[in-house]
């Protein structure tokens, strides 16, 4: 049961935001009593909390089998792109500012996340990369790693692309392209070309 709960609130925190889904909402949505929804959680704080928990680690999860899976780093890029993409085919993008507003725990636990499992992946990404000759090796692998996680983020502040405005898969593509094509060497652009092309084929 716990994990039916976890799933269909995954389910409509994605689809609604954390904020506009009640408690009320969940059970009726499950077909339960909210004193069976209550047994399994005191509060919608602790399904947010778990919730957060069980998404990061199957992000987690999918980014090292990428990682492991890709051709190269450029590869892996595209690769990571793609499943970005796919996440925000059924997320609506004020989760992100409702965990930040009203579930500070859950915004820590992300932003324990982004500051250990993701910089970590990118920094590895690019290093994989200077030693494929495929980026630059004047490049800061530190402060670029750290402009590419801020990319990322920047790309889901619904101040600065508001979703009425802006697609927020294109948004994503956009920002990638500027960022490989900064930190590639002249074979890691002809490689994203070929990559790139062959998409639109």
């Amino acid at each position: 049961m716990e994990d039916r709960i976890l799933e269909k609130s995954r389910e409509m925190f994605f689809r609604y935001g954390l904020k506009n889904v009640t408690m009320d909402d969940i059970a009726r949505e499950l077909g339960i009593s909210k004193k069976t929804l209550y047994t399994h959680f005191d509060k919608k704080k602790s399904i947010v909390q778990k919730v957060t928990e069980s998404y990061l680690l199957c992000q987690s999860e999918e980014a090292s089998e990428i990682a492991h899976s890709a051709k190269d780093p450029v590869h892996e890029l595209l690769m990571v792109m793609d499943q970005i993409s796919s996440v925000f085919e059924s997320l609506d993008i004020r989760v992100v500012h409702d965990m930040q507003r009203y579930f500070p725990e859950s915004w820590q636990l992300f932003n324990q996340h982004k500051e250990g499992f993701i910089l970590k992946l990118i920094k590895e990404n690019l290093k994989r990369g200077i030693e494929a000759g495929l980026f630059r090796e004047e490049i800061d692998v530190d402060i670029i790693a750290r402009l590419r996680m801020e990319q990322i983020i920047t790309a889901m502040d619904p101040m600065i692309f508001p979703p009425d405005q802006f697609d927020i898969k294109e948004i994503h593509f956009q920002l990638l392209l500027q960022y490989v094509n900064g930190v590639s060497t002249e074979n890691g652009r002809r490689l994203l070309d070929e990559y790139l092309l062959r998409d639109e084929k």
